[in-house]
């Protein structure tokens, strides 16, 4: 995937990873009722559920880039990018929820985020992450 984000100076990217977060069936109603009363033929699909991510981390920040695929071609844009200074980030945490593995990400705002890691080449690139936030 094409890197969609606006660096600061002197920023360099270190690592990227695809990843996705668990949907809630609350999300999925929301999003069919929105889409039952508010959306007609001539009108995109105004409820879809954004649940891919691209993580991207730099020297400075971690850029949460989320991925919209266009219900018709389906080809992917960015919908929102996210920015977590990495002075902000209290841990980068690894764990598993029963077969997939995850991704914790707290700020000291008190949010917390979770991802879970989608392919194995993420898998491993996680771990370094990882190891870069912890040494910073």
């Amino acid at each position: 995937m094409a890197i969609n984000i606006e660096l600061e100076n002197n920023e360099q990217i270190i690592s990227r990873i695809s990843c996705c977060r668990k949907i809630t069936n609350i999300e999925v109603v929301n999003s069919f009722l929105l889409n039952f009363f508010v959306c007609t033929t001539t009108t995109p699909v105004v409820g879809q559920i954004v649940d891919d991510y691209i993580l991207t981390l730099t020297n400075k920040n971690i850029y949460l880039e989320s991925i919209y695929y266009s219900p018709w071609e389906g080809i992917y844009s960015v919908m929102n990018t996210s920015k977590i200074p990495l002075k902000k980030v209290l841990s980068f945490d690894l764990y598993k929820d029963n077969k997939d593995e995850c991704i914790i990400i707290k700020s000291n705002e008190n949010k917390e985020l979770k991802l879970i890691i989608k392919d194995d080449k993420s898998k491993e690139k996680v771990k370094e992450i990882k190891s870069y936030i912890n040494k910073n």
